[in-house]
């Protein structure tokens, strides 16, 4: 084959030929222009970093780098434990039937919550449970009804260390000023678009958290539930 023939050939098949293009600069969406010995070739762009899939994680767990990314397990006990701050990935829990002897709280019954956090600190003792995390989880598993409510209810995310969780814990269900009680049962009202059973379940719990020492007499307990309804409903309660 003659030169000149040669020469003809090569552009056609240069600019038809595929490039591997791995010069790291070429990141814009456009067509890229390179030129191979004064030839202009015609390159389509591509991605030469392709990206891995995001992935969620709850802003309570930490994306510490070089960690992994929490599986779907691990997804679920988060959204259980939401309010807690959890490590990824998470701490074992106790072994056997732990469960058994966990002492309960649900926030109505006779337990006070100071009688409960020294119940379950010694359990925790007992369980020999050392780290933080786990106390908090374990300590979770022991609020049931109207505390495991509370719980779940908290912000995402704000409970870091047991200390913040005992304080929580505290505020809502410890031991109040009398006056707190007094003050709370004068104020209950019946609201817009509560039914009639609701409002008793709701009365009749707060009347039972008063202490015998300042619970208020039947006659005011009457007046009391009354004041809660509208005017017209209230007038009626009273007449009878």
């Amino acid at each position: 084959m003659e030169p000149s023939a040669v020469n003809k050939e090569i552009p056609s098949k240069i600019s038809s030929a595929p490039c591997a293009v791995s010069s790291p600069l070429n990141l814009s969406p456009k067509k890229a222009s390179h030129t191979v010995q004064n030839i202009p070739i015609s390159l389509p762009a591509i991605a030469l970093f392709p990206t891995a899939p995001s992935v969620s994680i709850p802003p309570h767990i930490p994306n510490m780098a070089g960690q992994q990314a929490p599986n779907r397990i691990e997804r679920i006990v988060a959204a259980r434990y939401g309010p807690l701050v959890l490590p990824v990935p998470l701490n074992p829990m106790p072994v056997g039937e732990y469960k058994k002897y966990m002492p309960k709280f649900t926030g109505i019954e006779g337990v006070t919550a100071e009688e409960h956090l020294e119940a379950f600190y010694s359990y925790a003792d007992n369980l020999d449970i050392s780290e933080n995390y786990v106390w908090m989880r374990v300590f979770v598993q022991s609020l049931d009804g109207e505390a495991r409510k509370w719980f779940r209810g908290l912000p995402q995310g704000s409970i870091t260390d047991i200390e913040a969780l005992d304080d929580a814990f505290l505020k809502q269900w410890g031991d109040k000023d009398l006056l707190y009680y007094h003050t709370e049962f004068g104020n209950l009202k019946r609201e817009k678009g509560e039914s009639l059973l609701v409002f008793n379940k709701r009365f009749n719990k707060m009347y039972s958290k008063i202490p015998a020492e300042v619970k208020p007499t039947p006659t005011t307990t009457k007046l009391t539930y009354a004041n809660a309804f509208d005017p017209d409903f209230c007038s009626l309660l009273r007449e009878r």
